[in-house]
């Protein structure tokens, strides 16, 4: 059965205006979308982003300056003069691992004999200890400039030879002594150093499996290191640098190879030679 209203009006119906037929009809307001825009640019694009109204308005507004810009283009690295002399910042942190490099001079009638004219001694911080010019103690007859970037007027404002002497055998004195050919530095500097504490890269063997004959530092340093060096006039601190790196980053390999050479292998007793020396011993009492 249909339900009819009572014409009573409730105190609800009293409080709420009511709506007209228009009014409920209407619909509801609809939202404009803006367009959409990507959230990722396309740097690769070759089409030029042109720049806004209001930037170009504010860059016409600022004073112009008659400085030019540092950075218009990059200078050439060239090698020049000077440009591997030795450095002032001296470190006085004398670690238990130096690496040692000298350039040297060429004398003698064929400028095939070596002259030490600059040293160079590094901590394994890479850190310089001694870097010096030496004033040469015989005639030099080659200077070598174009591989050793020594100079006449180098020496002449060098050191005393026994005062480089010196100083070198005070830093790698009871020292690991890193270095690469480090014969050719002792011989030069007329020093010596115990065996057991020279660490040459020449002499490592991985190191010489990867190039056969004697590999030199130049290829040691790329192969391995991935740093190009004696490309021009050679830096004695650059050649101690590269060496310490190549030893400090084998060092565990390194030690434990020689700790292996060290241990005595177990022979086979000779039993013969012991009843031969028992027998002896009895016969003589």
């Amino acid at each position: 059965m249909a339900k009819f209203k009572s014409g009573k009006v409730s105190e609800r119906e009293k409080r709420e205006p009511k709506q007209s037929a228009k009014d409920k009809k209407q619909d509801p307001p609809v939202k404009q979308s803006l367009p959409e825009q990507s959230s990722t640019v396309n740097y690769a694009s070759s089409e030029k982003v042109k720049p806004s109204q209001n930037w170009l308005l504010f860059k016409s507004q600022l004073p112009k300056s008659s400085v030019k810009p540092h950075f218009t283009k990059r200078p050439k690295l060239e090698a020049k003069p000077g440009a591997t002399r030795p450095t002032n910042k001296v470190s006085n942190n004398v670690t238990e691992i130096v690496a040692i490099d000298c350039e040297m001079v060429g004398g003698g009638d064929s400028g095939r004999d070596n002259i030490l004219a600059r040293v160079s001694v590094v901590n394994k911080y890479n850190e310089v200890l001694y870097d010096t010019f030496v004033k040469p103690r015989e005639q030099v007859t080659d200077y070598r400039t174009q591989y050793s970037g020594v100079r006449e007027s180098d020496l002449q404002n060098g050191v005393e030879f026994l005062e480089a002497q010196k100083k070198v055998a005070s830093l790698i004195d009871n020292k690991t002594l890193v270095g690469h050919d480090v014969k050719n530095d002792l011989k030069v500097l007329f020093l010596g150093h115990p065996r057991n504490k020279i660490r040459d890269t020449v002499k490592y063997k991985p190191f010489k499996q990867l190039k056969s004959g004697k590999p030199s530092l130049k290829f040691l340093a790329e192969k391995i290191l991935g740093v190009k060096i004696q490309t021009g006039e050679h830096n004695s601190v650059e050649d101690a640098k590269a060496a310490m790196s190549l030893y400090m980053m084998h060092q565990k390999a390194w030690e434990r190879l020689r700790k292996e050479k060290k241990e005595p292998r177990d022979k086979p007793a000779n039993k013969g030679r012991l009843r031969r020396n028992w027998e002896r011993a009895n016969k003589s009492k």
